[in-house]
């Protein structure tokens, strides 16, 4: 077991606790039976639960979780939240290379055993029209706690060129062998949904904004990202470009990531 499932479960065991001697101490303060009792065994049995109710709740409270297993690098290089996919954390960027717009998806994998991410993202689609783009399918395969980016060129139609767009993020995360130790907790991750996004958004807030234009979004299904998307770029992905993993840090590295995780595919 691991050392952050443990904390967890001693925090479990803690706050039950608390919750008892808590209802144990209203129910001596309140009870008419209590107060028949001797006044010196009433009044010790009051504050005494009193006292254990206040000490464990502090102790709950007060309990520091261990230190993460690998470095939190996402954080580090975007000094933002990420999103969760699952157990995959991710942030989305978007730029140009040889003159073609490219995703950016940098992300880290928060636990030991390898997974499979689908990434999509969908373009607003209008009423009577077709929409400005097709959705874009991110594939990324991460090891135990790998850190590292994908580059997933695309092409833009020229009239969809240099404007915003309100795009819809889901992905779906599997982990064939399960999931395994829990590494990196990132407790100020933003989930992200696994489902389509049709239907009515009953939330609607900016989380923020990233330096490639895009506007985080989240939705109450889904994840919205508002992207400015780049002009003078290519309607259609040149040959000589194609999608890439670029692998920067993993458990078996003793030192931090060697690359960037800004670079083109």
């Amino acid at each position: 077991m691991s050392s952050y499932r443990s904390f967890e479960r001693g925090q479990y065991v803690l706050f039950t606790l608390a919750v008892l001697t808590i209802l144990g101490t209203l129910a001596a303060w309140a009870s008419p039976g209590v107060g028949a009792l001797p006044p010196a065994l009433t009044w010790s049995l009051r504050f005494g639960l009193l006292t254990l109710a206040a000490g464990i709740t502090l102790v709950a409270c007060t309990r520091k979780p261990p230190p993460d297993a690998v470095p939190d690098f996402l954080f580090e290089t975007h000094q933002r939240p990420p999103f969760d996919a699952g157990g995959l954390a991710l942030i989305v960027n978007i730029g140009e290379f040889h003159g073609c717009a490219f995703f950016e998806v940098c992300f880290q994998n928060r636990f030991a055993h390898p997974c499979h991410t689908v990434l999509t993202l969908t373009p607003p689609k209008p009423l009577f029209r077709k929409p400005p783009l097709p959705p874009v399918r991110i594939v990324i395969d991460a090891e135990g706690g790998e850190y590292g980016a994908v580059g997933h060129p695309f092409g833009i139609p020229i009239p969809a060129q240099g404007k915003t767009y309100s795009f819809t993020i889901n992905a779906r995360t599997g982990y064939a062998s399960g999931k395994g130790e829990q590494l990196l907790r990132y407790v100020h991750r933003k989930s992200l949904s696994a489902g389509s996004s049709s239907g009515l958004m009953t939330l609607f807030a900016i989380l923020t904004i990233t330096h490639g234009g895009i506007v985080h979004l989240l939705a109450g299904s889904g994840v919205k990202l508002k992207i400015s998307l780049p002009s003078n770029v290519s309607e259609s992905v040149p040959g000589i470009l194609y999608a890439k993993k670029t692998s920067l840090w993993t458990p078996a590295d003793s030192e931090g990531p060697l690359g960037s995780a800004s670079s083109p595919p």
